[in-house]
Order: C-alpha cells, then sequence, then structure tokens
C-alpha cells in the first residue's frame, strides 16, 4: 500500500509522499494529494483573499456556486458534507466500504454494481444504508433495496403481513 492509501485506511489527515513537491520540496501531503505547505501559503496571498472576499460578497455568489458545484471538486465538497451532515462518515469510509464490498450491493443476491466515484453516486448509485434511529451505517446498497429495507424498517408488521397474504395466495392463481 502507498502512503496514501495506509493515510486514507487510518483516517490520518496527511501522510508523508515519496516523492517531494515539485514547487517547495516539502514531503507532507493531505489525503488529497496536495502539498501541505503549498496550500497554506496559497492560502496567505492577497489574492486568495481577494477571491474569497469577492466571491463571497458578489451578487452573482449563487450563480457561482451553481457554476462551482457542477464542477468536480464542487461536487466532491458538496458529497463530502452530505456524508458528514448526514450519516457521519467521511469519503474514505464510503471507499473502504465500497472495497469491502467489492463494489457490489451489501445484500449477497443482489448483483448490482455501480462506479466508485462516490461524489457521482446520485439516485442511481449506492446509497448509504443507515439505522434511521441510531444513524450508524451499515453499508453501501443498491437503490431499489435501500428504499425496500427503509418501507420494512419503517413497519415490519406489514411487511409480515404482505408475505403471508403472498404465501397464501399463491395457491389461488385465476385462471382466465
Amino acid at each position: 500500500m502507498t502512503p496514501r492509501q495506509i493515510a486514507i485506511k487510518n483516517k490520518d489527515i496527511t501522510y508523508e509522499a515519496k516523492k517531494p513537491c515539485k514547487d517547495c520540496g516539502n514531503f507532507t501531503r493531505y489525503k488529497n494529494g496536495d502539498c501541505i505547505k503549498c496550500v497554506r501559503d496559497y492560502q496567505k496571498t492577497e489574492e486568495y483573499k481577494m477571491i474569497s472576499k469577492k466571491w463571497q460578497q458578489s451578487d452573482s455568489g449563487k450563480e457561482s456556486f451553481k457554476k462551482y458545484h457542477k464542477t468536480t471538486a464542487g461536487a466532491k465538497r458538496s458529497s463530502r458534507s452530505r456524508l458528514k451532515t448526514l450519516y457521519n462518515i467521511t469519503e474514505y469510509d464510503w471507499i473502504r466500504m465500497y472495497e469491502e464490498q467489492d463494489g457490489k450491493c451489501i445484500l449477497p443476491s443482489c448483483n448490482f454494481t455501480h462506479h466508485s466515484r462516490w461524489w457521482e453516486q446520485g439516485m442511481e448509485g449506492f446509497h448509504v444504508d443507515h439505522n434511521h434511529k441510531t444513524g450508524k451505517v451499515r453499508g453501501l446498497m443498491c437503490p431499489k433495496h435501500n428504499r425496500n429495507l427503509g418501507s420494512v424498517e419503517k413497519d415490519r408488521q406489514i411487511f409480515y403481513e404482505m408475505i403471508d397474504y403472498l404465501d397464501h395466495n399463491n395457491e389461488k392463481v385465476i385462471k382466465k
């Protein structure tokens, strides 16, 4: 495993890269691969402060916000925030679950697979299955099974009644 993969696995914020940064020669990187020293130096520049301030104060901030979220960086930021807010997990937790499940739905008999780009899952991709009462995340599940499981979790009695209904009425097939 590379130092970055180890950092992701251990949920570390930074890691020591094998090669130095091309710009400053520093070896310490953030999990996303950016050099810590270069990022911090850039954030101290007047250019960064001016861009940040203009973006926050501009009347077209909403439009800039929409354009930003259509970019990969914006989609990642939005998805990262959603994962943290709704499920209290990071993208690295999502990736770990994806790899543990071999890119498949957590239900063994389901053959659903989807790409590993956690920020592009949408409604057709993997859903984060979790217990609505405790908030505990259980794994990644295909949309169909996640919706069905949510219904079962809300009202188990009706689920049992439906099974009984099917079992009882499978013998009474109406012939045309």
